[in-house]
């Protein structure tokens, strides 16, 4: 009986520092998500902002008016 507390008590532990072992990796994941997700913002912006990109996305919004109004 005592072997199986035992038993018993080491899963425990163990389940216990598995589960604070996939809280901080679900932490980490967390955190860098939130770094992509502002890198994915800034790079767009910057994108934006670029006046070579400016004159494609005008040139393909011409392109796809004359294509819709055919």
């Amino acid at each position: 009986m005592m072997r199986s507390l035992k038993a018993f008590q080491v899963a425990a532990s163990e389940i216990e520092e598995l589960y604070r072992r996939t809280r901080a990796v679900i932490q980490l994941m967390s955190e860098a998500n939130k770094l992509a997700d502002g890198w994915i913002y800034e790079f767009l912006i910057m994108i934006e902002n670029d006046p070579l990109m400016m004159n494609a996305f005008e040139m393909i919004n011409a392109q796809n008016l004359d294509v819709t109004s055919e």
